[in-house]
């Protein structure tokens, strides 16, 4: 069973990628997630997008468009 991470950030409009604070890496790393795992960024209103989690486990690359 995949573990859902979700972060939540203020944004307006969707970004191509985000870099993720020291804490969100350490919780990453207790979660055991690995490069390609899927995260959710979210503005904390409605929208919500896909990511992964890149190769140097700092950086979660957007997929697709906002799941309202």
């Amino acid at each position: 069973m995949a573990t859902m991470f979700l972060i939540f950030r203020a944004i307006k409009e969707k970004p191509e990628s985000i870099e993720l604070t020291p804490d969100e890496v350490r919780h990453t790393k207790a979660l055991r997630l690995r490069p390609g795992d899927p995260l959710y960024l979210g503005d904390g209103i409605s929208r919500r997008w896909k990511a992964k989690l890149t190769e140097d486990g700092r950086t979660a690359l957007i997929e697709d468009n906002p799941d309202v």
